[in-house]
């Protein structure tokens, strides 16, 4: 790395993030545990399963935006420190976040980023949950609307473990073909691998 000496966003993002997925992991073991209660009455226990569920969801889908604001973040930091602050605005900049993930380390390393492996995968997957969230649409609401919204509807909760599960194969991917390059420095990776066995989902 050429320029240690830099200002940038992404532990803050990540450290929101993991806070967000410990709340959203939380909101999940209480609405297994509910679900098995036989004390509560029918209505009674929907309600607290529908609070727990928002809860899970709300914390999970910030997991998921602050994760990819650290993403984006780390890969436009990476360029502007080995490339320039003047290149990487000019001709990088405006790049969609997966074209940066191809173009940016093979302009750094002259290697093909491994677009084949697990993380740029989740990397598409991600950022197509992400815009998605970013960037809805109101609609009006049919029964043919809200069955068609119910069979397309994605586990938000798995979506957070997902990104977090990103992360640390980017990182990864990007040491493989750039040794003296680390995104370890920016965050602590064995908090990301502690939150999903957390969650169970390791």
């Amino acid at each position: 790395m050429k320029d240690f000496a830099r200002l940038n966003n992404v532990p803050v993002y990540i450290d929101i993030a993991l806070e967000n997925f410990k709340i959203a992991t939380a909101a999940k073991v209480k609405l297994l545990s509910i679900s098995n209660m036989n004390e509560l009455d029918d209505i009674e226990k929907e309600i607290i399963l529908i609070e727990y569920e928002r809860e899970s969801h709300k914390h999970s889908i910030t997991t998921v935006v602050f994760i990819s604001m650290a993403i984006e973040a780390y890969i436009y930091d990476y360029s502007a420190r080995e490339l320039s602050d003047n290149y990487a605005k000019t001709y990088l900049d405006k790049l969609d976040i997966i074209s940066k993930w191809v173009v940016i380390p093979k302009l750094i390393t002259g290697k093909e980023f491994p677009a084949n492996r697990q993380g740029f995968q989740l990397l598409k997957e991600i950022f197509g949950y992400r815009n998605k969230l970013v960037h809805f649409k109101s609609t009006n609401i049919t029964p043919e609307k809200l069955e068609e919204i119910h069979k397309n509807t994605v586990d938000s909760f798995e979506m957070a473990s997902k990104a977090i599960r990103c992360l640390i194969e980017l990182s990864k991917d990007i040491t493989s073909i750039d040794p003296h390059e680390s995104i370890e420095f920016l965050f602590d990776i064995v908090k990301c691998k502690e939150a999903l066995k957390n969650a169970k989902l390791e």
